[in-house]
């Protein structure tokens, strides 16, 4: 084995001091990307708990909607009733 050059090594504690700061570097995205991860769980359970509200919402307009629209016959028929009332009454007057 050869002895190793003062410019090889040079040129490897350059390389080296370049490794060590890429290191350094993608240390810190995988920290932001995890931080980002951390995030978009906490959106997720978020999104995921204001949908189960929205789906609780829709249900009692759902439920509303039917139950209105269960009344408007009878409606229609008190009106048509209250109707008939004034008329009579009108008539006796």
């Amino acid at each position: 084995m050869k002895p190793i050059t003062r410019d090889c090594e040079n040129l490897l504690r350059k390389e080296n001091e370049e490794l060590y700061i890429s290191k350094r570097v993608l240390e810190k995205k995988i920290e932001e990307l995890l931080d980002l991860q951390e995030q978009y769980k906490s959106y997720e359970v978020a999104m995921t708990r204001s949908l189960k509200e929205s789906d609780g919402k829709v249900t009692q307009l759902s439920d509303s909607v039917a139950f209105f629209k269960s009344i408007i016959p009878d409606t229609r028929k008190a009106i048509a009733s209250a109707e008939k009332s004034i008329d009579i009454l009108e008539n006796k007057c």
